[in-house]
C-alpha cells in the first residue's frame, strides 16, 4: 500500500510523464511516415493513461 506521500509523488510522476510524452508528440507530427503516425497513437494512448491513473491516485487521497 501506498503512503499519501508516495501516492501523491507518483501522480506527479504520471502528471509530468504525460506532459512530457505530449510535447514529444507535437515535434513527432512534424515527421512524415506512417511508422511515426503508430508510434505517436502508442504514446498518446499511454498519456491519457498515465493522466487517468493520476486522476485516480488524487481522488484516493481525497478519500
Amino acid at each position: 500500500m501506498l503512503t499519501p506521500e508516495e501516492r501523491e509523488r507518483f501522480a506527479a510522476w504520471c502528471e509530468e510523464d504525460a506532459a512530457a510524452t505530449l510535447g514529444l508528440l507535437e515535434q513527432m507530427a512534424k515527421l512524415p511516415g506512417a511508422g511515426i503516425e503508430i508510434v505517436a497513437r502508442l504514446k498518446r494512448t499511454e498519456a491519457i493513461a498515465q493522466e487517468i491513473v493520476a486522476k485516480i491516485l488524487h481522488s484516493v487521497e481525497a478519500m
